[in-house]
């Protein structure tokens, strides 16, 4: 089964690396700052009674910004912001006082922020939400506010007017120097109105980085200064931090490059908007230096960005490619700075990130790479799929019999049952350790007239469907994105086998990602249950299994890569962005978390649809109707709906060989970055295939806020 693992992030999680600005929603049109102004501490242009309305920003825009609001009472209603970060939403029928949680993309990382508002915040006040206010937040409720809202709590009582009051005051306090150099001294972070155009508070988001640190938050400011930490449970005992070296010449510098290079990124995007352009017209883009992922410049070009796929193979490519988004991670020099960025292709395909050096030469900034060996990911997957019977149950099926193999020492399990003329009939049960086991019992053999009426009507079903989830652990390397010298990659960190696990590039199927040596489903996705394909005599794992005990969020994963004389050629980390979900409470909340397939018993993809012969679902030339429902959850896109179509191969005369499978595969690409666009919840594919067939099976991908997937498979393992 094909499955491309990309980057994947399990879900409730806050993940807050929040500088720098992205333009007001991308379009990242250069501004040149004008002279500070120190604001009004509140005003609210756009407030209507029985509304709370305000700015979502970093610095510029969080892009695909969709906003919860919740009230005292538990209750919520949900909006979308605009393309600059306003946002309004009606709260008459709420009950103050009120959680405002925002779940958008800065720098192509999902970001999770949070404000907080009383009664006499509805129609008079702005109320913004930033990095600031999620300090603000956490100060007035004591602890971080998602960590409040995911212990299933709806008591905002601390919620007050003074709380709000003092929590200010003592974020403020530690803020002030950097709101001096910006010339927004006396302004309230959380109801001072202000526009994306990085002056006042807005030049203060560009250079003012905050993440969690444990139980705390640490702040720094991009241009360089010592870490300051806020604890939520004593927000008074903050120190201020220093303020930024060069004062507001530094801050009005940073927003002159940061628009500089969002201008850069335009122009260079702009190459692609109708067509791949030639690789000269790229290369003035690319500094000297230019290393990233393992590839120079000229390799990137050509492996990367004027890569087009087949359309057999779903045809993607960069053009009509933007980037947005944008934030600094570190002012290295006044001619170099470290950014991240958002990567949005054309409708239909996912959205990804960079973060690489731009450096400035003649006054033009130019792409300068990581200086990275290649690119890496650690993420999570989930899959709702059936529960088979375990070996006892098996055991405990009417005429069922074990023997062992002599071809393989194995053992294996039949059941005898009789057909309808009364004859024993024996079904294969498979044997443990295989997909099939505790799932199916397989009547006659796999080829031939009579054996696909056999299976028709007598295989049987054992398993429960959509009966468990299944949790993955998944690594990321894509093919195209490594450097040539690399053979061979080794990934060790929490809950792996001690030894670690091997990667190698794909050279049983065609893969666009490295996956794990020997592996017969050449996957990169793991749990205990794929040691059965990945711990062989071409790759033993000592001890193979998964702790996901050992799990957490911000786990550090190692990729040591090696050459072919196994010399260790670059170590590299990654961390995993988000906090996993047992499998159990993935399942008890499945209606939240999977997109899931709306099938009845005469179109599931069960063997005896494929078997009918007569009027089953999947004859060939017949067009086959998927339908799906899909959760929620803010931030939550459908990726895409694929289906495999398997037959028996044929020889030149179109005779069965009786060995092997031919795949017509057929899928859509439904991603789109703008959360007002909905999500479809049907398509219709027409396979290629000319004769009846053998299996197949369909896949409905979707992916959260923080790139967690979320996958529903059905097959004859899980039918409907």
């Amino acid at each position: 089964m094909q499955h491309r693992f990309t980057r994947t992030l399990i879900a409730s999680s806050i993940l807050l690396g929040l500088a720098a600005c992205g333009g007001g929603g991308g379009s990242g049109t250069a501004i040149t700052p004008t002279t500070p102004v120190d604001p009004a501490p509140s005003a609210c242009s756009t407030c209507a009674p029985g509304t709370l309305a305000g700015r979502i920003a970093t610095g510029g825009a969080v892009v695909a910004a969709e906003i919860v609001v919740i009230d005292a009472n538990g209750k919520s209603v949900k909006s979308v912001a605009d393309a600059t970060g306003a946002y309004k939403v009606d709260v008459s029928t709420l009950t103050a006082p009120f959680i405002i949680k925002v779940v958008g993309n800065v720098g192509g990382e999902a970001v999770v922020l949070h404000s907080v508002a009383t009664a006499g915040d509805v129609g008079v006040n702005a109320v913004n939400v930033t990095p600031l206010t999620e300090l603000v937040s956490a100060a007035v409720i004591g602890t971080a506010p998602e960590a409040h809202l995911a212990a299933g709590t709806t008591d905002l009582s601390k919620i007050t007017p003074a709380a709000v009051d003092a929590a200010e005051k003592a974020v403020k306090s530690v803020v002030q120097p950097v709101l001096d150099a910006a010339g927004a001294g006396s302004a309230n972070l959380r109801t001072t109105e202000f526009q994306p155009n990085r002056t006042g508070i807005d030049q203060v988001l560009d250079a003012t980085k905050v993440v969690t640190k444990g139980a705390a938050y640490s702040i720094t400011l991009v241009t360089g200064s010592a870490a300051v930490s806020l604890d939520p449970a004593n927000p008074a005992g903050a120190k201020a931090i220093d303020a930024p070296s060069g004062g507001a010449k530094a801050l009005s510098d940073l927003a002159s490059s940061i628009g500089e290079i969002q201008t850069t990124l335009n122009e260079f995007t702009a190459l692609f908007a109708d067509a791949i352009p030639a690789a000269s017209a790229l290369q003035p883009y690319f500094a000297a230096s230019f290393k990233h992922d393992g590839l120079v410049a000229a390799d990137f070009v050509d492996q990367v960005l004027r890569h087009v796929d087949a359309d057999s193979a779903g045809g993607f490519s960069h053009r009509g490619v933007r980037f947005d988004a944008l934030r600094v991670e570190n002012v290295i020099d006044a001619d170099t700075i470290e950014a991240s960025f958002r990567v949005v292709y054309r409708a239909g395909f996912r959205a990804t990130d960079e973060r690489m050096v731009f450096k400035r030469s003649a006054g033009k900034w130019q792409l300068a790479g990581n200086g990275l060996a290649g690119r890496v990911r650690v993420s999570l997957m989930a899959r709702l799929k059936e529960t088979p019977l375990t070996e006892t149950e098996v055991k405990a099926l009417p005429g069922v019999k074990s023997f062992v193999a002599s071809w393989d020492g194995k053992t294996y399990y039949q059941q005898t049952i009789n057909d309808d003329a009364g004859k024993p009939l024996d079904l294969w049960l498979c044997g443990p350790g295989q997909e099939c086991f505790g799932t199916i019992g397989f009547a006659g053999a796999e080829w031939g007239t009579a054996e696909r009426l056999a299976r028709f009507k007598y295989n049987r079903y054992y398993a429960k469907q959509d009966g468990r989830v299944s949790n993955y652990i998944v690594f990321d390397v894509p093919t195209n994105r490594v450097a040539s010298n690399v053979t061979a990659i080794t990934v060790t960190g929490p809950g792996l086998p001690a030894g670690g696990l091997n990667l190698e590039p794909p050279v049983r199927r065609e893969r666009p990602y490295w996956v794990f040596k020997g592996d017969e489903f050449d996957w990169n996705a793991f749990n205990a249950d794929r040691c059965n394909q990945i711990n062989n005599a071409s790759n033993p794992v000592a001890n193979c299994g998964m702790d996901w005990s050992q799990v957490a969020q911000g786990s550090d994963y190692t990729f040591t890569m090696k050459d072919a004389a196994g010399n260790v050629v670059a170590v590299q980390h990654d961390t995993l962005r988000g906090k996993p979900v047992s499998e159990a409470d993935a399942y008890a909340k499945k209606d939240q978390l999977f997109p899931q397939y709306t099938l009845d018993e005469a179109h599931a993809f069960s063997y005896r649809n494929f078997f009918n012969d007569v009027d089953g679902p999947f004859m060939p030339g017949k067009p086959v109707t998927l339908t799906w429902t899909l959760p929620q959850q803010p931030g939550f896109r459908l990726v895409s709906v694929g289906m495999s179509i398997l037959t028996p191969k044929l020889d030149a005369n179109g005779n069965w060989l009786n060995a092997g499978y031919d795949e017509f595969a057929v899928g859509a690409s439904h991603y789109n970055v703008d959360p007002k666009l909905a999500n479809p919840l049907k398509t219709v594919f027409n396979p290629t295939h000319k004769i009846f067939p053998q299996g197949g099976w369909t896949t409905l991908t979707g992916v959260d806020a923080f790139g967690n997937v979320w996958e529903h498979e059905l097959s004859p393992q899980n039918p409907q």
